[in-house]
């Protein structure tokens, strides 16, 4: 017996024009949910040291430490993470790393213990990679919304403007790390200088992992997670150099040793011309 098939029918497995054209909307708002609790988790203890120290028994550079531990395991995790699951379908792998985290994340809130909240952070983020608290609140509000803002037009223009989008940024954080080192102390210069910061920040990520991947071409999925281990072992080298100038010279200090940085990598951008930071980027 034959089977004769039709060629005047297209097979009904083959995605139509429109279908293909369509934004996996769902797939994406659960990666920025996803993306959106593992920062938080990484960063929230940095709004809440004073409580936090007070709860454990610590000084607060002792207790922010929490935030470079959180880099720290990032680092040492996301090469050799990326590799041990990379034969795994991306969407177990993100189930699994959020429902550790749900876990670590309750028993660090229950926890009194320094010692024991620190090994909750490390397990947590190995796998993601007062008087003045009302008006912090504000600030950190501020610079929460702004940086939502900078991923929206760095995610908007990146394709486009690569190496405006970056020197652009670099010199804004620049700025606005300048504002909050003067001897001013007016609400509107903070506010607006919180907001810069937030603004650069937010879409910073996006911008260095494009720019490897633009410059490695093949090689992309190595870049990127080359990137997110420096990216990450930055967070944990600031955060402790952050600790010692708190616990030394002061808070005036982290102003300036920012600003020193952040001039290296404005440096560092505007002279990448060749690979990651082309002039038609």
């Amino acid at each position: 017996m034959t089977v004769t098939v039709s060629t005047s029918q297209a097979p009904e497995s083959l995605p139509t024009p429109a279908r293909q054209d369509r934004l996996p909307v769902r797939a994406l708002v659960g990666l920025f949910l996803a993306g959106f609790v593992s920062i938080l988790t990484g960063c929230l203890p940095a709004g809440l040291l004073p409580k936090m120290s007070e709860t454990l028994g610590t000084s607060v550079s002792l207790t922010g430490q929490t935030v470079t531990l959180y880099a720290l395991a990032t680092a040492l995790g996301a090469i050799p993470l990326a590799r041990a699951t990379a034969t795994w379908r991306r969407k177990h792998v993100l189930q699994l790393a959020l429902a550790v985290v749900a876990v670590t994340n309750a028993l660090t809130a229950l926890s009194g213990d320094y010692t024991l909240t620190m090994v909750l952070r490390f397990v947590t983020d190995l796998l993601s990679s007062v008087g003045m608290a009302a008006r912090t609140g504000r600030v950190l509000f501020t610079f929460g919304v702004t940086s939502v803002l900078g991923v929206l037009g760095v995610g908007a223009h990146i394709d486009r403007h690569l190496r405006g989008l970056t020197v652009g940024s670099t010199v804004l954080f620049g700025a606005g790390v300048l504002v909050l080192g003067a001897p001013s102390g007016a609400p509107v210069l903070v506010y607006a200088a919180v907001a810069g910061w937030g603004f650069a920040f937010g879409g910073s990520p996006s911008l260095f992992v494009g720019a490897a991947i633009d410059a490695t071409r093949d090689a992309a999925d190595v870049a990127q997670s080359i990137t997110i281990t420096v990216f990450s072992a930055s967070i944990a080298a600031g955060s402790l150099l952050g600790g010692l100038l708190l616990a030394g010279p002061g808070t005036a200090s982290l102003t300036w040793a920012a600003l020193a940085l952040l001039v290296a990598a404005a440096a560092t951008v505007i002279g990448g011309r060749r690979h990651a930071f082309p002039p038609n980027g």
